[in-house]
């Protein structure tokens, strides 16, 4: 069964970077990276299909954030969120709140809430499209190379029938480390 699984994942590679980025976003990019550098992938293949799964389901929510904002912009409890949210913002990144896409990608689970924030705001596609895609790539040049050397250095101590188990050990490790790191991050950011 676990065989199958590794088998499915080396003649799949592409598509499962992709949509693994698509569809979980950064919890999936450290593993996903763990498992090219164990199984010794190309990683700029893999580094781009990363890319393009992270890019498309950024645009998709930005698309939702302008359609969100459009049917919800009078209600109060939106006003109190941009409100707060601009705050933050004001923090982050001072006159130009797109920077904010580039730093956002190293925050835990905000990154949909920034796009949501940035899309209300009215900002453009082009605009998004290239702030975000400087923080796709920041991101992924912080972080894949951890997780591919991870994988080559842990990958030659293993044995090939354990590359599953690896690979959940490495995303539940990642997701909690991203977390502390997250949250270090965000007190940080908003210390007085």
């Amino acid at each position: 069964m676990l065989e199958t699984l590794t088998t499915l994942l080396a003649v799949y590679r592409l598509p499962a970077a992709f949509f693994g980025a698509f569809l979980f976003g950064d919890s999936v990019i450290l593993t996903t990276a763990y498992l090219a550098g164990q199984q010794h992938w190309s990683p700029i293949s893999i580094v781009l299909a990363m890319f393009l799964g992270t890019a498309a389901a950024d645009t998709l929510w930005f698309f939702a954030g302008m359609i969100f904002a459009k049917r919800f912009s009078n209600a109060t409890f939106m006003r109190a969120e941009r409100e707060k949210a601009a705050v933050l913002l004001q923090k982050l990144t001072g006159k130009n709140p797109m920077y904010a896409l580039i730093f956002i990608k190293f925050l835990y689970g905000s990154r949909i809430a920034m796009i949501l924030y940035t899309a209300a705001r009215g900002f453009s596609l082009r605009s998004f499209t290239y702030y975000n895609s400087i923080g796709i790539l920041a991101w992924l040049a912080v972080f894949f190379p951890l997780g591919y050397l991870a994988g080559m250095g842990i990958g030659l101590a293993l044995p090939p029938s354990s590359t599953i188990q690896a690979l959940i050990a490495v995303f539940i490790a990642s997701a909690i480390l991203m977390r502390i790191f997250t949250l270090w991050l965000t007190k940080q950011v908003t210390k007085e």
